[in-house]
């Protein structure tokens, strides 16, 4: 299912993770992709997955790292734009399907490559004026913002020093427990246990655990190991997950209070999935077929889901 970002108010991407690969900035588009909408950054897989009697394969394998924030040459007003409405897919490295990184004045000055006369920090300019970037149903810059961004690329894109270290790339965070506690259970059923684990996975080898159409688990950060209690509340307030089925049929989904959220039940596909708290929202813009969430948002942006695409890392409060 594309978080240490900043914006609270604002509807946030959810990096798309168990779908298929798609076009970016340089196709008026944005790649759906590997990682989760509900979405990297270095990080070794461990744990053990799954909930009820038995365990779902461990993740494994490690993601490269991110840059951080936004390097020194970009005015405030144009790296508060990036963090708010950009750096969520166009992270380092982009998440799948995302020609580009947009967290440096390096990532602005290459050639695009679908408009080979045009820097992508230009043609940056174009796609939001067009409305295509950020995706749809995303809400794009204000046309202030927007006037502020195009009077600076209008004027040669000059660097300059911006000392509020502008804005982070929310997957360039290290493996942690956030929460500082983990589940001790086994498998012991109860709806607490694995945070993190491919609980529909796991249900579905055997034993008497529910049948999930949809389940996984939310957490602070990118990317926390298997077993990790995750988050039910954020700074705007207590979470919730709404999945909205193929036929618009929308279902609610309470957090409990080490992350995890389950539907019994089946749910139209594809599917769109998002995390509330408050009038925070992190939404997914591409439809998903697995309700596997965590067999996609691994720890380690990897993917435990046959044939799906990775996402880059956990499912994030917003």
């Amino acid at each position: 299912m594309r978080n240490a970002l900043l914006l609270v108010t604002s509807v946030l991407t959810i990096a798309t993770g168990c779908g298929s690969a798609s076009t970016a900035l340089e196709n008026g588009g944005m790649g759906s992709a590997g990682a989760s909408t509900f979405s990297g950054a270095g990080a070794a897989g461990l744990g053990t997955s799954g909930a009820g009697p038995g365990s779902a394969g461990a993740n494994s394998g490690s993601a490269g790292t991110g840059s951080g924030s936004v390097e020194q040459g970009l005015p405030c007003e144009v790296g508060a734009l990036l963090q708010k409405y950009c750096v969520t897919c166009h992270s380092n490295p982009p998440i799948a399907g995302v020609p580009h990184a947009l967290l440096t004045y390096a990532n602005l000055q290459i050639m695009a490559s679908s408009v080979p006369t045009s820097k992508v920090g230009a043609l940056a300019v174009m796609r939001m004026a067009d409305g295509t970037m950020p995706p749809k149903p995303l809400p794009g810059p204000t046309a202030a913002e927007q006037a502020t961004y195009k009077a600076w690329v209008d004027a040669g894109m000059p660097m300059t020093a911006c000392g509020t270290g502008g804005p982070v790339d929310p997957y360039a965070t290290p493996v942690q427990c956030s929460s500082g506690a983990t589940w001790k259970g086994g498998d012991r059923g109860s709806p607490l246990m694995h945070p993190g684990g491919a609980c529909i996975s796991c249900h579905s080898s055997g034993g008497d655990g529910p049948i999930y159409g949809v389940a996984g688990t939310v957490f602070p950060s990118a990317h926390e190991p298997n077993d990790c209690n995750g988050a039910s509340t954020a700074s705007a307030g207590a979470l919730s997950v709404v999945i909205t089925e193929a036929n618009g049929t929308k279902h609610t989904l309470p957090v409990n209070s080490v992350g995890n959220f389950f539907y019994e039940g089946t749910i139209g596909k594809p599917y769109l999935a998002e995390v509330s708290a408050g009038m925070a929202v992190r939404a997914m813009v591409h439809s998903q077929s697995s309700g596997d969430c965590n067999g996609c948002h691994t720890v380690s942006g990897g993917t435990n889901t046959p044939g799906a695409d990775p996402a880059p890392g956990r499912i994030m409060a917003p």
